[in-house]
């Protein structure tokens, strides 16, 4: 299978239910992801519930939520023609004097990876630190 994964880290004094808050309403993504223009979820955020977003420049894209741990993470899929697009999302706590941290990662798979890599795989690379950066500063009370 056609597989396409990018990865990111970023440090944060944010509590767990800080993060959560923000991940776990999806309405107020654009609010820290510049590349979404809207986002509804029909149902709580818990594994199964089903939604659709709008990214800024393109297309609706329906989702599913495949996994959600309160305070832990969870995992969305988009559905592209041919190609799943899956975004898991983990808060990892501060331990030894560190602080805490966020990993996304996005994974793309299907028979047009090599499509949407080159169309989408760009702008994720490029924006993903950022919209990460302002999740945990808004998370930790600042804009």
């Amino acid at each position: 299978m056609l597989t396409w994964t990018f990865k990111e880290t970023v440090e944060t004094t944010a509590t767990a239910n800080q993060i959560w808050k923000l991940w776990s309403s999806p309405e107020s993504w654009p609010s820290w992801d510049h590349g979404v223009e809207w986002v509804k979820i029909e149902g709580p955020f818990v594994k199964g519930s089903r939604g659709v977003m709008k990214p800024v420049g393109g297309p609706k894209v329906k989702f599913e939520m495949i996994d959600a741990v309160a305070g832990e993470g969870f995992k969305d899929r988009s559905f592209l023609p041919l190609t799943a697009l899956d975004f898991t999302h983990v808060y990892t706590p501060a331990g030894n004097g560190k602080t805490a941290t966020i990993t996304h990662t996005v994974e793309m798979r299907g028979l047009l990876t090599p499509l949407f890599s080159r169309v989408i795989g760009g702008n994720i690379k490029k924006d993903l630190r950022l919209a990460m950066t302002k999740l945990a500063r808004l998370a930790e009370g600042g804009q």
